[in-house]
Parts: C-alpha cells; structure tokens; sequence
C-alpha cells in the first residue's frame, strides 16, 4: 500500500473528523489514517483520493466509514467481566427500595456492552423499569446495534448458560427481543455534546478515550462526571483507569479492578432516595494519574488487571512460538494480553502474526501493545519496522523517533520489556544502524 496522505491531507481529515465526529485522535492513532482510508474506500466501492475529496468536503457517510477503520472496535460480550460483577453489587447494595437503575454506555459501539449491561441488570432482578441508554458517535455503529445479531466473535467469551438464556437461534445469534425493547440507543457526540442522561447510577466508557488527545479526554472526562449522581460509579476501560485528577472522583478497587466513584455532594441530594452507602476508607489510595491519555507503569497495569494467569503462561507462549506451535503460542499470548494487560503479550503476538505475513494484523497488535504502555520503547520500534513495510514512510519514520526518544538517556545495559531481553544500547544500535537488528523470537532479525 502507497502512502496517500500528505501531511496537507492527513491535517484536513484530522479537522474534519473533530469538526463532524468530535474526534481528536490522539497521537499514536494518527498514523492509522492512511491505512484506514484506504479500506474504508474500498468498503465504499471508491477510491481512496475520491474518499479523501469526500472526507474534506464533510460527507458523513465517508467520514464515518474512515471513523470505522481508524479505530480498533474490539468488543464482545462482557469483557473484562468483573465490571458487571461490581456493577451488580453495588446496585444491589445501594439502591433504595423500589428504585430502578439508570446507567448510560457512553460509545457503546456495535451494541455488546449495552446489551451485556441488560443482561447483567436481569441477572439481579433490575433490569425491569430500568433506563439503559447506549450512545455513539457513528451512525453506521448504531444501526448494527439496533440489528442486536452477533456472530461467535462477539459471543467468543460467554457463557453457555447466558447464551442460553438471552440469545434466540443459531449462529449469528439475535439478542433476546424483550430484553432489546428494555436499551435505548441515539447518536451522541462525547466531545461536543452534553451528557444525554444525569443523576446516573453508572456510566461505561471503556476503551473510548484511547482515541482522544489528553486535552480532550479531560472535557470528556467531565461530560461522564455530569452525568453521575452523587456515590454513581464511572467504568473505564483497565489501560484508563486512574484518568481524572481534579474531578470529583475517588478511585475504589473492588474485584480486582479499579472503578470511580463520584464523590457525595456537601449537602445530600434530594432528587433521589438512596439507602446508606458503605463508607470507602480513608486508607485507600488512589492510583497516581496523569494528564495524558492513560498510565503506562507496570504497577498500575498490576492494579487494574484481575487475578493472572500462572506466572509461567508468557514464557510458555514464547516457548510455543520458538518450537514453531504458533496456534498455541497465539492463544497463550492473547491469554496474557487481555487477562494481565501485559503489552509484551501484544508484541509477540504482533510478530507471529508478521511470520503469517499479516501485517495489518501486525500493525494493530503492535499498537494495543503501545495502548497499554506508551513508553515501551520496543513497541515503538516493532511498529517502525512494520509502518515501513506497510509503505507507511512518514508514520515508521515517526515511530522510529518515539522509540529513539524513550532510550536516548538510558544508560546501555539498561534492560527493556520486550518478547525477549533487550538493552537499551542494542536498540539504539539496531535503529541507527539497520544491517545490525536485535533478534526477534525465532532468532531473526526484527527491527531494521
């Protein structure tokens, strides 16, 4: 794929996303541009320069197919589970007699948290009377929403039994009808609009604010705090969780996740009955937090992620993919990356997938890896190599730059995470001088 964007172009799609989709991507997903208008194109039957002129004119529909492929979607049903669980408890818990839940799904996309948030309210006798509201921005999102049919990749982690009882046939499967007349969904813009619902008893962004500049997500931020009553809980993806300092929130962890808890008001609210809330101790901390647009350390990673899998699962799937089992060694790193949040799970998975001669797969793999952890140096240098085979000069060039910066003051012996060891000198000779690449996990040469 030849790149097409020039830096002209790039700055016009990049206004033109924030001026109609609200959309301000943030600097690691700015270089996704080229590659997502070129298959959004191809989804629309046109040309990418034909999309592009679309796109910079403001035509909806082909901004939001280039929305579409400029951003990961990967949802399915009750991930991260122990949200649900915490979710049900505290509604159980706190909600006064007789009263019925309000929560939103803010960027619920193609419809999965919302109806796994449905779900989980049936679960525990609340979803009657209940006000479930999902929004997004993309119209296109929607429409599958409202469809409410889901095929095994949506359905890949549930349970027989919830599959049993909230989805009708076979495969792809439709959401039960009486509990889809219980959600509502409407457009609604995170960046520009106000919050759709207030006095909610929880609001689920997970995932969203990944795509956002720092200086955007604090804005957002603050729509989902206005949308929360007093002791509401604000849900974030595991990567986001210690977003908001200076926001009336205090972060709890309950299940082995984090969640926030929007802070009592002075004076008790009176449009709203609430039984006694549990008070949260003192000695609770909250986890360090940052402007940008998530926490990158290990130890909040450690924080935010439920129970791991046994400490030996990533030197298996190493094991695996050195001995040539790549099919297990895929599973056991995917394990690990979505179970520990461990970026490097990612980078492994990026290179099996390279080996297939997947690069978009490649790409994107190298990429949650860097959602996870901004400052891994390896990440950056993996998605280098692979920007540049893509075709993507400016983008791996930039990369490079970003790899270059996180090592340029550490001393050489300093060891980075990555698949395998590696020190900071032997990355910056691999990135100054590319006849010299560190060695990938089947002893070849990766980073050129």
């Amino acid at each position: 794929m030849s790149p097409t964007l020039s830096v002209e172009d790039r700055q016009a799609v990049e206004q033109a996303l924030r001026r109609e989709c609200g959309i301000s991507l943030a600097a690691n997903l700015v270089d996704t541009l080229d590659g997502a208008l070129h298959r959004a194109a191809g989804e629309l039957g046109v040309s990418p320069q034909v999309l592009l002129a679309r796109v910079r004119s403001g035509d909806r529909r082909g901004l939001e197919a280039l929305l579409e492929q400029a951003r990961v979607g990967e949802t399915y049903f009750f991930r991260h589970p122990e949200h649900f669980t915490v979710l049900q408890k505290e509604l159980v818990s706190s909600l006064a007699e007789g009263a019925r839940p309000k929560i939103w799904s803010a960027g619920c996309a193609s419809g999965e948290e919302l109806y796994s948030l449905a779900m989980a309210l049936a679960e525990v006798g609340l979803l009657e009377g209940a006000t479930l509201l999902g929004t997004d921005v993309s119209e296109v999102a929607l429409e599958q929403a409202r469809r409410a049919t889901y095929g095994s990749w949506s359905l890949r982690s549930l349970e027989d039994e919830r599959r049993e009882r909230f989805f009708r046939g076979e495969l792809p499967a439709q959401v039960d009808p009486a509990l889809v007349k219980q959600v509502s969904l409407q457009r609604h813009n995170l960046v520009a609009d106000p919050p759709p619902l207030t006095d909610c008893d929880a609001v689920f962004c997970r995932n969203v604010l990944i795509y956002f500049e720092p200086e955007t997500v604090q804005r957002v931020l603050k729509t989902l705090v206005d949308a929360l009553r007093p002791g509401g809980l604000l849900v974030l993806g595991p990567a986001e969780a210690g977003l908001g300092d200076g926001l009336s929130l205090t972060w709890l962890e309950r299940e082995q996740t984090l969640v926030a808890q929007k802070r009592e008001a002075k004076r008790p609210p009176t449009t709203r009955s609430r039984a006694a809330r549990p008070k949260t101790s003192a000695s609770r901390a909250r986890p360090q937090t940052a402007s940008r647009a998530r926490p990158s350390s290990a130890s909040t990673r450690a924080k935010s992620a439920p129970a791991k899998l046994p400490d030996d699962a990533f030197a298996r799937a190493l094991a695996a993919a050195r001995a040539g089992r790549e099919a297990e060694a895929e599973k056991l790193a995917r394990e690990v990356g979505e179970r520990e949040l461990r970026p490097e799970a990612f980078l492994l998975l990026s290179m099996l997938a390279e080996s297939r001669g997947q690069l978009r797969e490649a790409i994107d793999a190298a990429r949650r890896a860097l959602y996870l952890d901004q400052k891994l140096a390896m990440g950056h240098a993996t998605l280098a190599s692979l920007l540049r085979r893509a075709g993507d000069g400016d983008a791996a060039a930039q990369a490079r730059r970003n790899a270059l910066a996180l090592v340029q003051h550490l001393p050489d012996a300093a060891a980075l995470p990555s698949v395998e060891p590696i020190t900071a000198g032997a990355l910056r000779a691999a990135l100054g001088e590319p006849a010299d690449p560190p060695r990938d996990w089947r002893g070849r040469g990766n980073v050129r």
